[in-house]
């Protein structure tokens, strides 16, 4: 203003009258940021026409790509470079300006396996496909259109979202006709932009099947393959399974996994359908005090399979590592008992690409011996690693629970772990105990531990020990030999020692 204060001012500034423009070349350079910020290159592109309008011959410097990174304009880079380099490369930089956005950088982005976009930076053009599947031979997503130039209708930057068939022409021409009722302008071909998303789209859909040579892939250590929770294991790329009647404490207990799974550096989503935050945020105070875990809670509302594509974004964003869902039951999107239900949960779940914990429930008065998930056999058969649990006892203030491995395709069959639960009046604790120190489950360890624990009251004939194990004496015998080498010895007369026992008395 006429007494130097601000004023908003829209539009050209009255110098550009003082200046003859027709015929007159001019070369517009802006700061290096010109490479990755759209609202710069779309105010590049606006005084370019506005220059145009009054017949300039409008050219573009566009940045080299030897410039030093730290260089903030053209005056750094004379400062760096010295004037004479920087004018010895001044024509290879410059370029005529483009006359219309046909002829403006595109650049086509495959941001996920069933999300890609189109993008003008220059005219502040997006075109996004999303949530992208394959019916009947066709492919079907989500359209969504943006475009932040003056002038054009839109809600919040969008100009239309929209169910697509992305194969149908017909469908693309009718949307393209619309995108152009709603934001017409001669300088924008929404028929070119929308046909090349879907063609390229398309393209990259058809050609993108993953496939290796098996051969050729890294042979993975125990490490990679699965997450060691103070001594008990979780497979770390596949789904597993815990299921038990209700109230055994597996949600509980499955807090304290996220915890320790996020102690080793992967960050964990915690899928609830079954509590609310509230409670599992009570919970992990008690657990935890005031220690902070990498764990991102999520309240499901609807089944997993109508909401994985947000949950696929959440986990590509926030970098998750693991995910656990609980339970099945609430996030299934059919009956349990159909085998269809369970494939298509586990289907959505390796849409996640990282491993992931299941709760399930069971029949509460089922024998434990025959015990399984509610409903269909795929929701074991369809896990990778399979745990019964059971509460040991029904003690209000302390209990056991034994974890039974029942089904496996990577960890030792018939593993048994145990944890203790202790509530006090402002904390709970939850430590794992040995499962030789629980009658319940030591009678379930595998033959070679509790041959070992019958062993620490001193070497034995495999005949003894047969009888006390429930065991054949060649399964005994067979047992101890196969074993010779790190756990056992046998002994003058047959008899079978445990080999740190004995190693400890030597």
């Amino acid at each position: 203003g006429p007494d130097g204060d601000r004023r908003p001012v829209k539009g050209p500034i009255a110098d550009l009258d003082r200046i003859k423009w027709r015929g007159r070349k001019v070369t517009i350079v802006l700061d290096p940021n010109i490479r990755n910020n759209p609202q710069v290159q779309a105010a590049r592109w606006e005084l370019t026409r506005e220059l145009r309008r009054r017949g300039a011959v409008v050219h573009w410097w566009n940045w080299p790509k030897d410039a030093p990174a730290d260089i903030n304009g053209i005056d750094d880079l004379i400062g760096f470079w010295g004037p004479e380099t920087v004018l010895e490369r001044w024509v290879e930089c410059e370029r005529l300006a483009p006359t219309s956005f046909g002829e403006i950088e595109r650049i086509f982005e495959v941001l996920d396996e069933d999300r890609f976009r189109l993008s003008l930076p220059a005219a502040l053009i997006d075109l996004e496909l999303d949530r992208l599947k394959w019916s009947g031979g066709e492919l079907h997503g989500e359209l969504i259109v943006r475009c932040g130039l003056p002038g054009i209708r839109s809600a919040d930057g969008v100009v239309a979202a929209a169910r697509l068939n992305v194969s149908s022409l017909t469908a693309r021409k009718s949307f393209a006709k619309e995108l152009a009722e709603r934001a017409p302008s001669k300088e924008i071909d929404w028929p070119l932009l929308l046909e090349e998303l879907a063609q390229r789209t398309l393209a990259h859909q058809r050609s993108s099947i993953e496939a290796v040579w098996l051969d050729d892939a890294a042979i993975p250590s125990e490490e990679d393959l699965t997450i060691e929770l103070r001594g008990f294991r979780l497979l770390r790329r596949h789904a597993n399974l815990i299921f038990a009647p209700g109230g055994a404490s597996k949600s509980y207990l499955s807090l304290w996994f996220a915890a320790q799974i996020a102690d080793q550096g992967l960050p964990v989503l915690y899928l609830d359908s079954e509590a609310d935050l509230e409670t599992h945020r009570l919970r992990k105070s008690l657990l935890f005090g005031n220690q902070r875990h990498r764990i991102l809670y999520h309240r499901m509302t609807r089944p997993l399979s109508e909401e994985i594509d947000g949950i696929r974004r959440l986990i590509t964003d926030k970098s998750i590592g693991f995910v656990i869902l609980d339970s099945v039951s609430c996030a299934a999107d059919g009956p349990l008992e159909e085998s269809g239900t369970a494939q298509r949960l586990y289907q959505a779940l390796r849409r996640i690409r990282c491993g992931s914990l299941l709760l399930a429930h069971t029949q509460k008065n089922a024998d434990p011996k025959d015990r399984s998930a509610f409903g269909s056999g795929f929701w074991g058969y369809l896990a990778r690693a399979v745990w019964s649990l059971d509460r040991l006892d029904q003690e209000s203030d302390s209990f056991i629970v034994k974890l039974r491995l029942t089904k496996t395709n990577f960890l030792p069959q018939g593993e048994v772990r145990c944890f203790r639960f202790t509530f006090e009046q402002d904390r709970t604790i939850i430590e794992p105990v040995s499962p030789a120190s629980v009658p319940e489950a030591a009678v379930e360890l595998p033959l070679v531990e509790r041959l070992a624990l019958a062993l620490r009251r001193g070497a034995r004939t495999p005949a003894d020990l047969a009888e006390e194990l429930d065991a054949k004496v060649e399964t005994i015998s067979r047992t101890a030999r196969r074993y010779r080498d790190t756990r056992f010895v046998i002994l003058d007369g047959r008899k079978i020692g445990l080999r740190t026992y004995l190693e400890q008395e030597g």
